[in-house]
């Protein structure tokens, strides 16, 4: 953290919920609406100055940049954003002033925003310890908020360090509380013993599909694409398709989907080597097991598996799992409970369905093709941050 940094972190501190609390919901929802419309509009001068470096660092098309984007900011716009400040508004009134600092992954592009939105609803400062892979996106989303309204320079500020160095996130830990950390086991059990107040962890976790019938080509598209975005790095992404129906069918199809998605509306990024040699072994096993696999690593691969449930290790690999109900898929989840975050389910399931998802710790049930585009009042992993702020 540089000294600049310190001073960012002071100021925050200082002044930063006097700064926020004199603005009005009108003021904060304008200049949040605003400069949400800059970073979503790819001709923008926001893009224009961190598109390139975003490419790199995220490994995707430009589709799939703006795609990942628009998935995450999109439902956090207009009246949706309104709808999050009445909701502050009709709770208690935080009396902390301290700030709280988010730890934030590299895996996608904006998610700053899904704890920033609150935040300003419920007049918290915020720090925000960018990835050092991908530090340019949250700067420049707080300096265009500044830029609308000044004052909110003195409650946000984004600071890059290297995690796990005490020397360097004694002062943030010291002055933030709660803690919001995005991350690996390993990393979020290192923080967990130096942070001081709360730690409120977003941990690894994974997305599924249900099919309790033969799912329609449409339905199979929409699944496609929630696989596909963002390359399959995000917790809402599709890694496991569970069938009543027969698998082989449903792997062909699939992969002709993510075939059509590759060349089309959302090619791939540049492939990542530690993932492509992962799914290299995946695809080297299967073979070796007879199973049979279906598309291409450049395009998205479909196995059919057998037996139980692993997550993909990415690149739009997906395994297809056939099951004889959805009791039975139930059950071969639940190893998983605690790393599952969504399921997209087809229309007409039964109602009993919904309760048995939840109990798993599923946050987010929607049809496919819905499933990425969470709204704003999404709990991911069943963490309401309006109330964490």
């Amino acid at each position: 953290m540089s000294s600049q940094q310190h001073t960012s972190l002071r100021q925050l501190a200082e002044h930063g919920a006097a700064a926020i609390r004199a603005l009005d919901d009108d003021r904060l929802a304008t200049a949040w609406n605003q400069a949400l419309a800059e970073l979503l509009d790819p001709t923008s001068p926001l893009r224009r100055e961190i598109d390139q470096e975003l490419l790199v660092a995220c490994r995707l098309s430009t589709p799939g940049l703006q795609a990942a984007l628009e998935v995450v900011g999109r439902p956090l716009l207009g009246g949706a954003a309104a709808s999050v400040f009445a909701a502050a508004r009709a709770r208690a009134p935080t009396a902390a002033k301290q700030p709280a600092l988010v730890v934030l992954p590299a895996n996608w592009p904006g998610l700053a925003l899904q704890s920033l939105l609150p935040a300003l609803a419920r007049r918290r400062p915020v720090l925000f310890k960018c990835s050092s892979a991908e530090p340019w996106l949250t700067p420049a989303l707080l300096r265009v908020l500044a830029r609308r309204e000044p004052a909110l320079g003195s409650a946000y500020a984004a600071a890059v360090w290297r995690g796990g160095s005490s020397s360097l996130e004694t002062a943030a830990l010291d002055a933030c509380d709660p803690v919001l950390a995005y991350g690996d086991e390993p990393a979020l059990e290192s923080l967990a013993r130096r942070v001081r107040g709360r730690l409120i962890r977003f941990g690894p976790a994974f997305s599924f599909a249900l099919l309790h019938r033969a799912a329609t080509s449409e339905e199979l598209a929409a699944l496609a694409r929630d696989v596909a975005l963002g390359d399959q790095r995000g917790c809402l992404s599709v890694h496991v398709v569970l069938t009543t129906a027969e698998a082989a069918v449903t792997a062909r199809g699939l992969a002709g989907e993510l075939a059509a998605l590759a060349r089309g509306t959302l090619p791939p990024g540049p492939a990542d080597p530690a993932r492509a040699a992962a799914v290299r072994l995946v695809l080297d096993d299967a073979g070796a097991r007879g199973l049979l696999s279906c598309g291409t690593p450049a395009e998205g691969l479909v196995l059919v598996e057998e037996g139980s449930v692993a997550p993909s290790p990415g690149q739009r690999l997906v395994r297809v799992l056939p099951v004889p109900s959805l009791s039975h898929a139930i059950e071969t989840l639940r190893p998983w409970r605690g790393q599952l975050q969504g399921a997209a389910v087809l229309t007409g399931h039964p109602a009993w369905l919904p309760q048995a998802l939840t109990s798993l710790g599923v946050s987010r049930i929607a049809p496919p093709g819905e499933l990425q585009y969470a709204d704003a009042f999404w709990h991911n992993g069943g963490i309401d941050l309006l109330e964490c702020f």
